[in-house]
């Protein structure tokens, strides 16, 4: 899941390393996505590693400008006499320059620049030696597109223009999601279930709002059995389900609140949206769930 891009003629010479992952769970050794992730490489350099204030700082696109992210070098992972610094990138993203840069107590380095576009591309210029990663990369992209369509984010510059992919490519098929239409169940006394949100940023995460009149400490809570702690929000408690997996958005969930249950799964938000007149939104969810199919293809 990991394509290594060289900037030196002698690979045994050189010191910086600029490695993608367009489609791998964190710390996992399977590649479908739990997020859009990007990592840089670093070769270990001894001064580097024996600061304690060196650390890697991106430059992340937001809203016409960057937010900075930055990871410890004791945080990143050693693989192969490499450091591995992974920035978590949103959907809309994909096209845009990510920023890196190595800043230790006394110097930085050079800036460097990537985009995951530069490893889609590559993955799809290979179809022989990546025959199973091409429809995944296709589906990635045409969701990343959507995204960007639906959000208005760097549209003159979509994730699916490219001379890899034809217009039967871009096609998104129409999907009935219904069979993932919410449930509730049981009931709490002064409890209610108010709505959800789907997002999809750097991760793909469900947020599931309630009204709760009393005490919400007094309620046990769980997400499939695991208790779990509800946030204030203004006016609502929120219960959040992070890290989904690309291949994991058809679960669905049990939510418990006290009495109580809540069935609801990532395509539940999509389902209500499919009912909707926002096309845009639409064409998100349906790019969505061909990059879920894909995922889940890709897995078996």
């Amino acid at each position: 899941c990991e394509c290594k891009h060289c900037h030196c003629s002698d690979k045994h010479d050189h010191h910086e390393l600029l490695r993608i992952i367009a489609a791998c769970e964190k710390m996992s050794n399977h590649p479908v996505a739990k997020s859009i992730s990007l990592a840089f490489v670093k070769f270990a350099d001894d001064a580097v590693i024996t600061d304690p204030d060196a650390k890697m700082v991106f430059g992340v696109p937001e809203s016409g400008g960057f937010y900075t992210v930055e990871v410890p070098v004791s945080e990143a992972r050693l693989v192969s006499g490499f450091y591995v610094f992974t920035c978590e990138v949103a959907a809309k993203e994909i096209t845009s320059d990510i920023q890196a840069q190595i800043v230790t107590s006394d110097a930085s380095s050079d800036v460097m620049y990537y985009q995951i576009m530069t490893y889609a591309q590559s993955v799809l210029a290979n179809p022989g030696t990546y025959a199973k990663e091409v429809p995944l990369v296709k589906a990635l992209l045409n969701y990343s597109a959507a995204a960007q369509v639906y959000l208005n984010h760097n549209t003159d510059n979509l994730a699916n223009d490219t001379a890899y992919m034809d217009a039967a490519d871009k096609t998104l098929a129409d999907v009935d999601l219904s069979d993932y239409a919410y449930t509730l169940s049981g009931e709490q006394t002064g409890v209610s279930f108010y709505g959800a949100n789907l997002s999809l940023e750097s991760e793909t995460a469900i947020k599931l709002y309630f009204t709760i009149e009393g005490d919400a400490s007094a309620l046990e809570m769980s997400v499939n059995g695991a208790p779990v702690t509800a946030e204030k929000n203004g006016s609502y408690y929120v219960i959040k389900i992070s890290d989904i997996a690309a291949h994991q958005l058809g679960n669905m969930y049990e939510i418990k609140v006290g009495g109580l249950t809540l069935r609801y799964g990532a395509f539940s938000y999509g389902n209500k949206a499919m009912s909707g007149s926002n096309e845009k939104l639409k064409d998100t969810i349906r790019a969505l769930y061909a990059y879920y199919m894909a995922a889940v293809d890709y897995k078996n």
